[in-house]
């Protein structure tokens, strides 16, 4: 019973605001981070993709049971084109 009443609490206060957990990583404030792709793996990680200002972030999220551990996340690189020379 006490875990399900954590789990509930700990689930409807992370996704009140699942945009600032990425506010420090990307550097902009949580109003200006867009969740574009969300992808779930069973194997104890999610990754993320969000954009801010214009910039592309791949994020990937350590979980452990479920709980989120540890963030990372990299800029995208600028596409650019390939020649055919």
């Amino acid at each position: 019973m006490k875990i399900t009443i954590l789990m509930t609490l700990f689930i409807l206060t992370s996704c009140s605001s699942f945009e600032k957990k990425f506010t420090s990583h990307v550097g902009c404030p949580e109003e200006e981070v867009k969740i574009l792709k969300r992808d779930y793996s069973p194997i104890g990680f999610q990754s993320h993709t969000v954009s801010c200002r214009g910039q592309v972030y791949y994020c990937t999220e350590k979980m452990s049971e479920s709980i989120p551990q540890e963030l990372r996340c990299k800029k995208a690189l600028p596409k650019t084109k390939l020649s055919n020379k």
